[in-house]
């Protein structure tokens, strides 16, 4: 385990504009599963636990962040924003502009494969540091931190191509994996003609990758398409 005086971590407190009680949950958040058991005192204490504190506890902050936000956007398009602004790929981004790849603790396999600077490792940390400043501090100061690390930056997130439509990215990313084009089947239609609902299923190459619903068709076959990105990690 980092000693509690070490001043890197000071610096990575200063980045995030909160100083620990605790410097064991910082430490604690820092410790990716590639790091090996039994050696410097942290055993199997990876960050994976915090991983899954902090991305529950970011995805409350942003549906709070959004509902205030944006009073007269209905669900879908709150759900719409908000995958965004939580998404790997955003979140990677941020616990990049850090630096958050020189604290981490690594095996030293992943460590000459890049894992400093491996997106996934970076953004799943992000989220263990928060998980760690919520253990630490509570949630209003936790929510203090989300802001100023990661909702400051919605303008730049809805201004990216891959806020306009989740069909076309889904058919980008297909065509640049040579992979077949979406198939979009409409799998259910419920309602009277003034509040239809529509379940959409996205299908690749015989199988299900996505699925979506809403009050319309277009709208519908989006969250499908959403909901295959998601689970590709795109989003």
């Amino acid at each position: 385990m980092v000693n509690d005086s070490s001043p890197k971590l000071g610096e990575l407190e200063a980045e995030l504009g909160y100083r620990f009680k605790d410097r064991g949950y910082l430490e604690h958040a820092l410790i990716h599963r590639s790091a090996p058991q039994g050696e410097k005192s942290y055993g199997d204490r990876f960050n994976e636990r915090l991983e899954f504190l902090g991305d529950a506890v970011i995805g409350m902050a942003a549906a709070d962040f959004l509902y205030q936000k944006y009073p007269d956007k209905d669900e879908g398009e709150l759900t719409q924003i908000k995958a965004l602004l939580v998404s790997r790929k955003h979140l990677a981004r941020r616990a990049l502009q850090l630096d958050m790849g020189r604290f981490m603790i690594l095996g030293r396999g992943e460590e000459k494969t890049g894992g400093r600077q491996r997106l996934s490792i970076l953004g799943d940390a992000l989220e263990a540091v928060v998980g760690a400043v919520y253990l630490d501090g509570g949630y209003k100061e936790t929510e203090g931190v989300i802001h100023r690390l990661i909702f400051r930056y919605l303008g730049e997130v809805l201004k990216s191509k891959a806020t306009r439509n989740y069909k076309s990215t889904l058919l980008e990313y297909l065509h640049a994996r040579g992979e077949a084009d979406p198939i979009y089947i409409l799998k259910e239609e419920r309602g009277p003609d003034n509040d239809k609902y529509f379940l959409i299923e996205v299908n690749v190459g015989g199988g299900i990758i996505g699925k979506g619903g809403g009050r319309t068709k277009k709208e519908a076959s989006q969250r499908a398409a959403q909901d295959a990105l998601k689970k590709m990690e795109i989003f």
